[in-house]
């Protein structure tokens, strides 16, 4: 019952904004005879229909605006830095967290796979501002999963010239409970610093050093964890 509830929601959303960008586009169209109607609806009506989908309150709403967001990066469609991607991306990474919704004293917007994607695919669609909101992301989340998915997509990006990421993946290392700590965190972290080590040169960072040696250290992480710590010391004593 839900799906189909949230089918019909879609098809509303779509045909009301269809004729929305229809009527925009004639005007749009009057003022410029190069463009064509398939060009206008190509640079607006997606990324409309994906922030209308973003602002309802339903998940698999949002679930959806992602999946269309992902089909638009892989065609290139969305290339590093669009405006109009890192919009949805950067609002559904704040899902609950920054920006809550409450109803009778209970939030009802707390959704972390809908972060998790978010973050995955700033990952994937790459630069600045990614990395920008996947800092904001370490510093504000409280899901260990969603923390996992925000530091592999730094690693991938790659971007840390000044040790900024590396730095603030240290410290959410080091916020951990040492007595609970989060294996699938730990080695998302791991696999994140060998990346940035590998792209950007070795990090003098004590801070990270610590961190990672603290894992290696530390017998309430699994063995698999373990050992990929014991590979990025490795790693970094070989790049000084």
């Amino acid at each position: 019952m839900k799906i189909k509830s949230s089918v019909t929601v879609l098809l509303v959303i779509l045909f009301a904004l269809s004729v929305v960008y229809a009527q925009e586009s004639e005007q749009n169209v009057s003022r410029d005879k190069t463009a064509t109607i398939e060009e206008l609806y190509l640079q607006s009506g997606d990324i409309m229909i994906m922030r209308e989908m973003a602002f309802l309150d339903d998940r698999d709403m949002k679930l959806m605006s992602l999946t269309m967001i992902e089909e638009s990066i892989k065609d290139g469609s969305f290339s590093t830095g669009d405006p109009g991607a890192h919009f949805v991306l950067d609002y559904l990474s704040e899902e609950g967290i920054s920006r809550v919704v409450r109803r009778n004293n209970r939030t009802v917007n707390y959704f972390p796979t809908v972060r998790r994607e978010a973050c995955r695919l700033l990952g994937e669609l790459g630069g600045e501002n990614s990395k920008d909101t996947l800092l904001n992301v370490l510093r504000t989340d409280d899901d260990p999963v969603v923390l996992a998915e925000a530091t592999y997509a730094l690693g991938v990006i790659g971007l840390d010239e000044e040790g900024e990421v590396s730095r603030a993946i240290a410290f959410a290392l080091q916020n951990q409970d040492q007595m609970v700590p989060n294996d699938n965190f730990a080695h998302a972290s791991l696999l994140a610093i060998q990346k940035l080590i590998e792209k950007n040169g070795s990090t003098n960072n004590r801070q990270v050093y610590s961190a990672v040696v603290q894992i290696a250290q530390n017998g309430n992480y699994i063995r698999p964890v373990k050992e990929k710590a014991y590979q990025v010391i490795s790693l970094m004593r070989e790049q000084n």
